[in-house]
């Protein structure tokens, strides 16, 4: 599963389903707000406003695994990565984004909204913002210590508030995808979440189509004759029925056309139908072929397919019903061929 394949999972049938890992998804505990963790069992709030220190921050994305400062005690901020506790008399407190990793050691989130930070001059705290003002917030500096102080009358203080604990999307050893499920680009985004690197998809239906006459005129981007009206006059037609078949069946869930050409009606075009349909029967699953198949001179499909090739049985040899009266149906050993009439209009009803 990387995104160079993308476009070659889309349409294709799962054969066993695809389940979450450990420790699901999220795969951490994320911030669901822009704000401060900070840890309920560390602070007694006894006052409206509730004073921590602010240790540390950390942004959506950060992939460091020594944020989480001591708890219970502040931190060198100069150098907050060494976790060095130093004395301080509030809480720690750490500024998050949205979407960042939750640090352990703290198991709840208040917003912004709820917060105000303080400068901290030697011994002296200054208020940098209007103390009758809840909502008043700012960032923390990168530089200098400064503390945090909550309004306890608006914020909620409970463990895993505004937090989304790991796995809360989907759980671990869920099933994400069904067995027998169609890709699709939804799909697609729940294998990126569940990092899946491998899935078991089920074998393409391989259908070979081919066309038989001497009259058609392969007009196709593999050959430099277009037909035309001229052509016509002298009773040529354009080959419809097999570029038909092959956007029809290549718009199939679980299919895949395989274009094997055009056929002549004469004994070249008989022992060119022998060699490749010996090869086809081996390589697709389905055959389909139009024409040659009815009573005339040139008509050697039925030959071919039922005695030629070897090994074919004769189901079906004609249908009631016109057009498409010469329709018939051949197995040979583990695959199956279908032909029908020569006709263009006869390959498809619409």
């Amino acid at each position: 599963v990387t995104p160079h394949n993308y476009e070659r999972l889309l349409g294709r049938t799962l054969s066993r389903p695809v389940t979450m890992p450990e420790p699901g998804y999220p795969p951490y505990p994320a911030s669901i707000m822009d704000g401060y963790a900070i840890s309920t069992t560390s602070i007694i709030p006894t006052h409206r406003w509730l004073t921590l220190e602010i240790v540390d921050r950390v942004y959506a994305g950060d992939t460091a695994d020594d944020k989480s400062a001591t708890v219970g005690g502040a931190v060198d901020n100069d150098n907050p990565r060494n976790n060095r506790p130093v004395t301080s008399r509030y809480p720690p407190a750490i500024y998050i984004t949205t979407g960042a990793k939750v640090p352990d050691g703290y198991d709840c989130v208040v917003p912004i909204e709820h917060c105000r930070v303080v400068n901290v001059v030697g011994e002296e705290e200054e208020d940098d913002t209007n103390n009758d003002d809840q909502n008043s917030t700012a960032s923390p500096p990168r530089q200098g210590r400064r503390l945090l102080q909550i309004d306890t009358s608006t914020a909620q203080l409970a463990p895993q508030t505004w937090i989304r604990p790991a796995g809360c999307d989907i759980p671990a050893h869920s099933t994400v995808l069904e067995r027998g499920h169609v890709m699709d680009a939804v799909a697609w985004g729940l294998l990126r979440q569940a990092a899946c690197r491998t899935v078991h998809v089920q074998k393409l239906l391989r259908v070979g189509i081919v066309s038989t006459g001497n009259e058609l005129i392969r007009d196709d981007t593999g050959s430099h004759t277009l037909w035309t009206l001229e052509q016509g006059r002298k009773g040529c037609i354009p080959d419809v029925n097999r570029p038909v078949l092959l956007s029809l069946i290549n718009g199939w869930e679980g299919c895949q056309a395989v274009d094997l050409g055009v056929c002549r009606d004469d004994d070249d075009g008989r022992a060119q139908a022998v060699t490749l349909l010996r090869r086809a029967r081996h390589e697709c699953d389905v055959i389909l072929t139009t024409g040659g198949i009815s009573r005339g001179e040139t008509d050697y499909m039925e030959r071919v397919l039922c005695h030629e090739l070897g090994g074919g049985t004769l189901h079906v040899g004609r249908l009631h019903m016109k057009p498409g009266k010469p329709t018939t149906f051949v197995t040979l050993d583990r695959n199956s061929s279908t032909t029908t009439t020569t006709r263009s209009s006869h390959c498809l009803v619409f």
